[in-house]
C-alpha cells in the first residue's frame, strides 16, 4: 500500500509498505520525504524502530526499487486527482 503520511515531527511524506488494520505503517516499510529523505525500517502502529534515522540515498538495489515502485505510484495518484 502507499499512503501520505505525517510523522510526529509533522514532516510529510509518502509510506510504501505493510499496514495494520487502522492503515498506519506496521511492518517492513520504507517513507520517503517530501524533502527527499528516505526512512527504510521495521514499523509498529505508525511508529519507526527505535533507532531508525532518515538517510539522505538508498543504499541497496531492494530499497531502490522500492523507491521507483513507490514513485510510480504516487505520480498515478496525482494523475487522478484532476
Amino acid at each position: 500500500i502507499c499512503l501520505k503520511w505525517v510523522d510526529r515531527r509533522g514532516m510529510v511524506g509518502h509510506f510504501t509498505g505493510e499496514v495494520n488494520s487502522m492503515i498506519q505503517p506496521h511492518g517492513k516499510g520504507i517513507l520517503v520525504y517530501e524533502n527527499g529523505l528516505v526512512l527504510d525500517c521495521n514499523w509498529c502502529n505508525g511508529t519507526p524502530s527505535a533507532g531508525s534515522t532518515p538517510s539522505a540515498g538508498i543504499n541497496d538495489d531492494t530499497a531502490a526499487t522500492s523507491q521507483k515502485e513507490h514513485a510510480a505510484v504516487v505520480s498515478e495518484e496525482k494523475s487522478n486527482q484532476f
